[in-house]
């Protein structure tokens, strides 16, 4: 049985009073005002204990491996009532919501509300108004999509039953719906005649209340209410699988004084705010809404809210002329006055708007129910640590790590291409009243030893932001090169990850799989296979070699190694080179190789002094139809056309810049096959013009002119082919179109639904003014 419907079935029905007939004219009667109750003449004692009890809601009542929201706390009330006072206390003790799989919450939770305190205080001394005082302990919440999606599915399960009962009184429509109905009968408002009625008078005071007692105060409704609620923290949290940490951390102070609700309401609050988010490139906290300085302190930026409700007094009567413009208004009902002394400062960066945006397309996903990209179960460990060097490497790890279970002698022996998950020792709980982000700022730094036996090269690294440092090891090689080791650290959401790695890298942006090969002298060796999208690092004994040359050579395409080499050393005098490996029927497969140098720190220097080598492998060139019909192409070199629909794109995988053609046809525009061919070169200007010519009504050849765009995209060119203006005839009659620039005249038919693709002259179409 649904949780709902076993809440709800036993309820009576609940009808709607029946409607009161009377004359819409009547007075209001003035309720007489009830004679307070006698003062009571003996003691009564009321006390209510209620302890822990664990609330759980499920996602899905029927799957016990779903998850589910956990809510415990412990209750106290007591109630005193002498012939003096009433006293009234109540507590919530210990109250805290939690996350977990519902067969497995006794194993692992995910604080949402961490333990809190709540305490209610009420003292009413007899014939006087209520003193009120509501404190709590600090209210550290910790929201994340996971928490949103739980709750939204929750919700959704609880409400299907109210949902299909309002259906069905939304069906309902009433009997007497079309009939005539006289205005009589109906009570509307604007049918009433505002001088016949009579305001009720209700009495604020008892009658045996005199003036003077009311002016000294001794009397009358003084009602107070005292809320103070020492700190909020609300995090916001990302990440992956299970692991999740804070990203945007709000933490706030508020106090509040209410008095006087019955009557003359005020209100006077102050908060005082500090909002942080987390950069993850720099395993930094910044502030987005800045603290205030003030005698050379930080402060929470404070903001202050009054609330005052004024007495309903009737306007002057004005005994001048209506055209007057000494018009008294009366006071208005309530005022709400917002005040700050300090100005609101608020920093917004470029990582902090990606750090909102992530977080609004998490939470967002999280509420419309999306599935999550990673598994549900998969539980990430926020270190780990790989081995990419191409030897074996020896941690020593530090105190502050959980000692996995392969540690031997407190040393750890990592293989190449092996990883290592990590995870921190548990750190004691954040004391009250301190600030959270405040305690984020000192930082999370961990240390380890890495060390090469094979060389007895040993270098310590710090873990604490994202960030590339070079460390030489003691080893040299001919000619003089001594052997480094790159540690690089990125930070992704809830993970740091370290790469131990050579200088030298390899990207793959081509469509196969490429096998890399190193020179030594005059034997070849394969380093790996770099996969498509893939980045690859060269191992130590790969890079220094005498000449640091290496070798590419497609997989699975039936081509040769390329004949020639490219190296490392000369990356900075060479920023691009063509590969060209032959097929056997003679044909090349051009790589272009374009290399990027990074600077990176040098062992514990803050200097970016050190470099390491990127090289990109692409295509050459990649064409791309931007027209709304399909293409074919030939390259020079191929043995048959490619075809290219619209708005695709292909890599010219035998394009050698500068001595390959490629010929563009478009078979089916206007019910004429149109012919380009042009020359591939890396030097065409970012915008260009490319005629095409048809043949029309025998020998006649007319042209059509479109646009040509190209830019360099990470070493490959983008070339393509677009229209700079597509008309749409909607007209019904023969348009003729003709640019001021040509005494060509395009005929457009209304029969014609395609698009007709206009462009003016080369010098006019890429500057000045045009006209049609």
């Amino acid at each position: 049985m649904p949780l709902a419907d076993f809440f709800t079935s036993g309820l009576p029905d609940s009808k709607p009073a029946p409607p009161t007939t009377g004359n819409a004219h009547s007075k209001v009667a003035t309720p007489s005002k009830a004679p307070p109750p006698p003062p009571p003449t003996s003691e009564m004692l009321v006390t209510v204990s209620m302890e822990t009890p664990e609330i759980i809601l499920i996602e899905d009542q029927m799957d016990p491996a779903s998850n589910s929201l956990l809510l415990s706390m412990g209750v106290e009330f007591r109630m005193r009532v002498t012939p003096e006072t009433q006293d009234m206390s109540a507590s919530v003790n210990s109250l805290q919501i939690a996350s977990a799989i519902f067969n497995e919450r006794e194993k692992r939770r995910a604080q949402i509300l961490n333990p809190c305190d709540i305490s209610f205080y009420s003292k009413t001394p007899q014939g006087k108004s209520p003193h009120m005082d509501i404190s709590t302990s600090d209210l550290i919440l910790n929201i994340s999509p996971r928490t949103i999606r739980t709750v939204t599915l929750i919700t959704a399960n609880l409400s299907k039953q109210e949902e299909a009962e309002n259906d069905k009184e939304k069906q309902k429509v009433p009997a007497d719906l079309w009939n005539t109905k006289k205005l009589s009968e109906r009570k509307f408002w604007f049918l009433k005649d505002a001088s016949a009625e009579e305001l009720p008078v209700i009495d604020l005071f008892p009658s045996d209340i005199t003036l003077d007692e009311i002016e000294r105060g001794e009397q009358g409704p003084s009602e107070m209410l005292i809320i103070k609620v020492p700190n909020i923290v609300v995090k916001l949290e990302g990440g992956v699988g299970k692991r999740t940490v804070p990203l945007l951390i709000a933490e706030t102070s508020f106090d509040a004084q209410v008095r006087d609700w019955s009557s003359k309401l005020e209100v006077e609050s102050n908060m005082r705010l500090e909002v942080a988010f987390y950069n993850e490139k720099l395993s930094v906290w910044e502030s987005l809404v800045e603290p205030v300085v003030e005698n050379g302190k930080m402060k929470k930026w404070d903001l202050g809210l009054q609330i005052t409700k004024n007495d309903e007094l009737a306007p002057e009567d004005d005994e001048e002329d209506e055209d007057s413009k000494n018009i008294v208004l009366p006071p208005p009902k309530m005022s709400i006055n917002v005040r700050s002394n300090d100005p609101m400062e608020v920093t917004v960066t470029k990582t902090c708007l990606e750090v909102l945006n992530n977080l609004a397309k998490a939470f967002g996903d999280a509420y419309r129910l999306v599935a999550p990209a990673e598994e549900a179960g998969k539980i990430l460990s926020p270190y780990v640590i790989y081995n990419n060097t191409g030897l074996p490497v020896v941690l020593k790890l530090d105190n502050a790590f959980e000692m996995p279970p392969e540690v031997k002698n407190g040393k750890v022996t990592l293989e190449t291409d092996q990883s290592l998950p990590l995870y921190g020792r548990q750190k004691a709980v954040l004391k009250r009243q301190a600030s959270v982000i405040k305690a984020t700022q000192e930082g999370d730094e961990k240390k380890f030893i890495f060390q090469i036996e094979q060389f007895g090269a040993t270098r310590e690294v710090t873990i604490k932001r994202s960030e590339r440092r070079l460390y030489p090891v003691n080893h040299k090689t001919y000619p003089g090169d001594t052997w480094a080791v790159v540690c690089s650290i990125e930070a992704p959401i809830g993970q740091k990850i370290l790469h131990l790695r050579s200088i030298v890298q390899m990207r793959n942006h081509l469509p196969n799989a490429v096998e890399l090969f190193s020179r030594h002298g005059q034997d070849v060796k394969s380093c790996g296979v770099i996969e498509p999208g893939e980045k690859f690092n060269v191992p130590l004994s790969d890079v220094y070699t005498p000449d640091g040359y290496f070798l590419l050579k497609p997989k699975d395409s039936g081509c040769e190694m390329s004949q020639t080499p490219f190296s490392w050393r000369g990356a900075e005098n060479s920023p691009k080179v063509y590969l060209s490996c032959k097929f056997n029927d003679g044909s090349d497969y051009v790589i272009c190789v374009r290399s990027e140098v990074i600077n990176v720190y040098f062992d514990e220097t803050e200097e970016l002094s050190a470099k390491t080598y990127l090289f990109h492998l692409s295509p050459s060139i990649v064409f791309h139809n931007l027209l709304n019909i399909p293409v074919t192409f030939l390259l020079e070199g191929m043995a048959s056309e490619v075809s290219l629909g619209k708005g695709e794109n292909k890599p010219l995988l035998h394009a050698m810049p500068g001595h390959s053609h490629i010929e563009v046809k478009i078979p089916a525009y206007q019910d004429l096959e149109w012919h380009g061919t042009q020359l591939l070169s890396t030097e065409f200007p970012e915008l260009s013009m490319w005629t095409f010519s048809a043949l029309f009504k025998g020998p006649q050849k007319i042209s059509l002119i479109l646009g040509l765009h190209c830019k360099e995209n990470e070493g490959c060119l983008d070339m393509s082919i677009y229209s700079p203006y597509w008309m749409v005839n909607k007209t019904g009659m023969t348009l003729y179109y003709k640019g001021s620039d040509s005494d060509d005249v395009i005929e457009h038919s209304p029969d014609h639904q395609e698009v007709a693709f206009f462009s003016f002259k080369p010098k006019t179409c890429l500057g000045g003014k045009k006209k049609v």
